[in-house]
């Protein structure tokens, strides 16, 4: 909210996306606009907004070794998202980040509005949205713990804790 705020709404778009898809942080900054794939269908399976991970074209594999992984941005509270995601898309060519900022800059306002929100001895950096979204989805129980390790592309049930 703070970083909306205070004009970053992009920097807060980025932050809801990482949070919700439990992305790591070079995930996040390393999202082409053809990584960020819209909903097929209005309705249904397909009506989901989907982030494509590690695509094989760039031949750089997710860090568990894995090409064309994908995680569906499918929170409910959060599918207010695709506007903005469309948006950042608008006009863009397909292989630029679709983030219009830079990593550096982010990690520095995220600290700065972490410190504002009275969170500083926390220590939050960006990559605490890997397990802050996890978290939320487990305390809410709109996820189980074996769909949790799917979403954050966990391995074994232990990474998950």
């Amino acid at each position: 909210m703070e970083l909306s705020v205070e004009g970053e709404r992009d920097m807060a778009v980025a932050t809801l996306v990482g949070h919700s898809a439990y992305l790591r942080p070079e995930e996040l900054f390393s999202l082409r606009c053809q990584d960020v794939l819209e909903p097929a269908s209005t309705t249904g399976v397909y009506c989901h907004w989907t982030l494509l991970l590690g695509p094989l074209e760039t031949r750089k594999p997710t860090k568990t070794g894995v090409f064309d992984d994908c995680v569906i941005l499918d929170h409910p509270s959060l599918q207010w998202l695709g506007s903005h995601l469309r948006r950042l898309k608008n006009g863009r060519e397909p292989h630029e980040i679709i983030w219009p900022f830079a990593r550096d800059r982010y990690a520095q306002r995220f600290k700065a509005v972490a410190k504002k929100a009275g969170m500083e001895k926390w220590n939050l950096v960006p990559y605490s949205l890997r397990h802050s979204g996890p978290s939320w989805d487990r305390a809410t129980r709109h996820r189980t713990l074996q769909e949790v390790q799917r979403r954050g592309r966990w391995m074994t049930e232990k990474c998950v804790c």
